[in-house]
């Protein structure tokens, strides 16, 4: 830059004026043990007069550096000035204007990062793997609810022993195992024609029995909705077929619609605006300290703290700055 310019000018320029003064004359022999008369002269108290006069000069110096370090901490302490806020201020959007590419980078970046989120983390799951297993014989109801599961985000697979189903599972190869009993037809059909008196075990025969792999809550929360609306709709489906009121197979509780939001929300509208924030939020200061190495590297901050602008008036440059920048980011 043009400072280390004029440094390494300043530099040569007094290496050599130091040289000139240190070199002797051609003719010229000096002796430090005599005066100019040819008297014999005491180096001790040369040294000594010497070094007293360099402890008067630094004695001297010394209200200048309190008056110095006292006039710093004035300037340090006094309230920041709007103009010079303003030129920093200016300056960024300068430099930000001469570096179009990293303003498109600031503006594209965190738009980037939420479409790859909503595409990747925020749809509902698909093609869960369902380890089922049919032990019922007793009838067809087993059958035909799985065949009214939904297709799409279940992918079921039968499997002919309860233990191989389980490995399934547990080997992290399917998300639940569904696993009718053998009396599970007839067992429901007594449950939904005379549910008075019934046994306990055959309460039982005539349940689903799920074993889930709870280890991610939104597969879990998926997996037990869609089978509870599937099971709802084929319980629906039969109590029509028996001249029987179809609201009986729902639990007794009316869902009306929701005063706030939608009645069907996604994993998306719920997960975004932290998403959002937090990406501006770590972009923001990634980029203020990329900023400042910058003008650093450039000399940048050397001509504005030598220009007379505060470290607080710089700070305070460069928050209203990325504030305008994100304020900008949000709108678009």
């Amino acid at each position: 830059s043009l400072e280390s310019v004029f440094l390494k000018l300043c530099c040569q320029a007094s290496r050599s004026g130091s040289e000139q003064q240190l070199e002797p004359a051609d003719n010229c022999v000096v002796k430090l043990n005599t005066d100019a008369n040819g008297n014999d002269v005491d180096l001790a108290s040369i040294s000594i007069e010497m070094t007293s006069a360099v402890e008067i000069e630094s004695s001297n110096r010394t209200p200048e550096l309190i008056r110095d370090s006292a006039s710093s901490l004035e300037s340090f302490r006094s309230l920041p000035k709007p103009r010079r806020i303003g030129a920093v201020v200016l300056k960024d959007f300068t430099n930000m204007i001469r570096r179009i590419g990293f303003l498109l980078f600031q503006f594209s970046l965190p738009v980037l990062q939420i479409v790859l989120f909503c595409l990747c983390v925020g749809p509902e799951p698909r093609d869960l793997r369902l380890a089922i297993v049919n032990d019922d014989v007793s009838g067809n109801y087993s059958r035909e609810f799985i065949e009214s599961l939904d297709g799409n985000k279940l992918g079921k697979v039968i499997f002919p022993d309860l233990q191989q189903a389980r490995a399934e599972v547990l080997s992290a190869n399917a998300w639940s195992v569904l696993h009718f009993r053998k009396n599970f037809s007839s067992s429901l059909t007594q449950r939904l024609i005379n549910p008075v008196g019934l046994s306990n075990e055959t309460l039982r025969q005539g349940s689903l029995h799920l074993e889930m792999d709870d280890t991610n809550y939104q597969v879990s929360a998926v997996l037990q909705k869609t089978i509870a609306k599937n099971l709802q709709n084929f319980l629906g489906d039969l109590l029509e077929k028996q001249g029987q009121p179809r609201v009986l197979a729902s639990l007794p509780v009316e869902y009306r619609p929701p005063l706030l939001g939608s009645k069907d929300p996604t994993f998306t509208e719920f997960m975004a605006p932290g998403m959002i924030i937090t990406i501006l939020f770590f972009l923001s200061t990634g980029l203020t300290a990329v900023t400042f190495v910058s003008e650093r590297r450039h000399g940048l901050l050397d001509r504005s703290l030598v220009a007379g602008v505060t470290i607080s008036e710089l700070m305070l440059g460069h928050i209203l700055t990325q504030l305008v920048v994100m304020s900008g980011r949000d709108d678009a």
